[in-house]
């Protein structure tokens, strides 16, 4: 390996985060999308049926309480990656929030 490889290398190591998901969604996949899961050969995720007291999630495609499930305030919000506005905060590029 050449220097700038083994840095490269490096550098990403230390910075590479490997995170367990757990998909998830709150109502039935529609039609285009179990179309598109079917056409990649890729599982449906599972049907959110638990109360997310104390655990960790991240939100994905939504921003407000109201639009996520009846216990997410009482969740750990790690992470929020949207491209809809937040507030009145407005981007080209989805926005991806640490908590």
């Amino acid at each position: 390996m050449q220097f700038h490889q083994q840095l490269l290398w490096q550098t990403l190591n230390n910075k590479l985060v490997i995170l367990k998901l757990h998909l998830i969604v709150l109502g039935d996949v529609n039609a285009e999308t179990q179309y598109a899961l079917d056409h990649f050969k890729v599982d449906a995720p599972e049907l959110l049926n638990d109360n997310l007291a104390d655990q960790e999630v991240i939100l994905v495609d939504h921003n407000e309480f109201q639009q996520s499930a009846d216990s997410i305030a009482d969740a750990q919000v790690k992470h929020v990656v949207d491209h809809h506005r937040i507030a009145n905060f407005e981007t080209a590029a989805p926005i991806v929030l640490p908590c």
